[in-house]
């Protein structure tokens, strides 16, 4: 009999389970939680001064909430009302700026009944562009936060949003600062697939 076989023999028991073996040591390296890390690359994002589009979209919302007919009014041609966003978490400012695309000629026309200053075209088309931009990390964000992901859809997600900022034109600097906090934060996964 040689080693290995002696080896075997003698740990086991009578009934053929396993009662000594050793495990090797397996280096793990900590990972933190991959919805929050996407949130802290966003935020960062949206606090540079090349999306200054938000506090002009947070100046409305505004003036839209802190009047009770304008927000009647708008009920009443919508049903709807405009979230306000907080500092906490940059989705409240992508849900509040969606809300102001989906709902803006009702709110163009309550704003002209207040006697307010609406946003320009420019400024419209660039409340979108932030919208389109941060839809897929909303997306991936709700689907990475459960308990039940694996592993398997980390790598992925993170290429899909790769080549969504890799690919979005408009907010170029925006996107590109993104872009590149993405691969900082995520560089011990995607190091291994580029």
């Amino acid at each position: 009999m040689d080693d290995e076989e002696q080896d075997q023999d003698e740990s086991e028991d009578d009934q053929g389970m396993m009662t000594n073996f050793t495990v090797p040591f397996v280096s793990c390296r900590h990972m933190p939680c991959i919805a929050h890390t996407l949130q802290l690359v966003v935020k960062k994002a949206l606090s540079t001064n090349s999306c200054s589009i938000l506090s002009k979209a947070r100046s409305l919302v505004g003036h839209v909430r802190k009047s009770g007919v304008a927000v009647q009014k708008l009920q009443d041609i919508r049903s709807k009302t405009l979230p306000v966003d907080n500092t906490t978490t940059w989705n409240s400012s992508y849900l509040m700026m969606k809300r102001l695309t989906e709902l803006r000629p009702s709110i163009n026309q309550v704003v002209q009944m207040l006697k307010v200053d609406t946003l320009r075209v420019a400024e419209w088309e660039e409340v979108e562009n932030v919208v389109n931009l941060l839809e897929p990390f909303a997306e991936q964000t709700n689907l990475l936060q459960s308990d039940a992901q694996s592993m398997s859809y980390i790598v992925p997600a993170l290429l899909d949003l790769q080549y969504h900022l890799h690919n979005f034109q408009p907010l170029k600097m925006v996107s590109q600062a993104i872009w590149h906090d993405l691969n900082v934060r995520f560089q011990h996964i995607l190091q291994h697939i580029q």
